[in-house]
């Protein structure tokens, strides 16, 4: 058995990685950190060069160049240099849609780590522009409004229970 613990779900029985593969909540984790880092580039930046549009411009530009080139790169290889691989389904990962494919069909799609890296492209190409136009305090009250709709669904997903019916398990 390898001690890679990313290679840990191929080897290790079901009931094990059930019990114990906490790797969803280091994606979220991740999630939260990176969203906090970003809301406080995108203000400092602000707080220094009142031009919105160049702000939000150069925070394109470098989340582009940042992951991009490796991301494509490896769609590339993943989907044309290995046989067999679902070419079917290699436009959604290429358009950073693989979690809206997954949603579609109710099942992860290979490669299952894309769906991450789609989320954190959708919220780069939505938050910028919330964060600059909004004020602090509206940002503030739109972070703080979110939090419910985030806790019903992770009820939702957690229980396998519609939004309405979500309380019945607290």
């Amino acid at each position: 058995m390898p001690s890679c613990p990313s290679c840990s779900s191929h080897w290790l029985p079901v009931w094990f990685v059930a019990a114990f593969n906490r790797g969803v909540a280091g994606v979220y984790l991740f999630f939260t950190i990176s969203g906090y880092v970003i809301t406080r580039i995108l203000i400092l930046e602000l707080d220094q060069q009142p031009d919105w549009p160049a702000v939000v411009r150069k925070f394109y530009l470098r989340r582009a160049l940042r992951i991009w080139p490796i991301y494509y790169l490896t769609c590339l290889i993943t989907f044309y240099v290995w046989p067999r691989i679902g070419r079917d389904d290699a436009a959604w990962h290429f358009l950073f849609a693989s979690n809206l494919l997954d949603g579609a069909r109710g099942a992860m799609s290979y490669p299952v780590h894309f769906w991450s890296l789609s989320v954190e492209q959708q919220f780069y190409l939505a938050w910028p522009l919330l964060a600059v136009l909004l004020t602090r305090r509206q940002l503030l009250v739109f972070c703080s409004a979110c939090l419910p709709l985030r806790c019903m669904h992770w009820r939702r997903a957690r229980w396998g229970r519609l939004p309405s019916s979500w309380w019945r398990r607290c």
